[in-house]
């Protein structure tokens, strides 16, 4: 009728599911002598699905735990590097472009913008304008300072004329001075970095990349906040 495999004893079935419009009694399908040997062989055997066991039902439980811890150490990475909030951000001592020293020591007092910029960066370029528009509200509870970590390893290299002649085009009147030696310490890799430091020193929150002018100024005012 259909051209399908049917074992025997599942035939008057096939018939009666597959086929309830043939004009065909399944009961008529099979022989007594064939009826008698499905009888002896017995039913069809089902496939029965095996039960889970309590000992199972750990495995899979203590299974689940793990992939969540697994998940959330992923999310929360207590493992991943640089410099995090609540830390404090690690001393210097450098020499500003225009010669004078600069310290971050000798910052306590007020809270800081600390900027890692490389001048040669196309984002440090678009973040400058947002920066001096901090500034003109800012300057006089903040310090503002900027480092520049030469990323860029193109020619010509970073010097203190070349920052000299960004301070001027950018507008920006802050101290810059060079700092490629503190890239490992506060552990940047990428430019702008910028780390918003309570007047202790304590590191408040850290941005990377073009950040929007209002998410700075909220930062800074918390860290005036105390």
């Amino acid at each position: 009728m259909c051209d399908v495999s049917v074992k025997i004893e599942n035939l008057e079935r096939h018939v009666r599911d597959q086929h309830p419009r043939a004009e065909i009694d399944p009961s008529q399908l099979l022989t007594e002598g064939e009826r008698a040997t499905i009888k002896a062989v017995g039913p069809p055997r089902t496939t029965v699905r095996p039960s889970l066991t309590m000992r199972g039902k750990v495995i899979i439980g203590v299974a689940a735990i793990v992939i969540l811890l697994v998940l959330a150490v992923i999310i929360v990475n207590p493992f991943r590097t640089g410099l995090r909030p609540g830390q404090e951000a690690p001393d210097f001592s450098l020499v500003a472009s225009d010669g004078s020293p600069v310290s971050l020591l000798a910052l306590r007092g007020q809270p800081v913008l600390l900027e890692f910029i490389d001048i040669d960066c196309p984002h440090c370029i678009n973040e400058a304008p947002v920066l001096v528009s901090l500034y003109s509200s800012h300057s006089t509870t903040v310090h503002f300072l900027s480092l520049d970590v030469n990323f860029n390893s193109l020619p010509p290299d970073d010097t203190v004329q070349r920052i000299d002649s960004f301070k001027s085009t950018q507008n920006t009147p802050w101290p810059y001075a060079l700092a490629e030696a503190l890239v490992p310490t506060y552990q940047v890799s990428a430019t702008p970095t910028m780390f918003i430091l309570t007047a202790n020193g304590i590191i408040l929150q850290v941005y990377t990349g073009e950040t929007p002018l209002g998410t700075l100024s909220s930062a800074l005012d918390q860290a005036l906040r105390g």
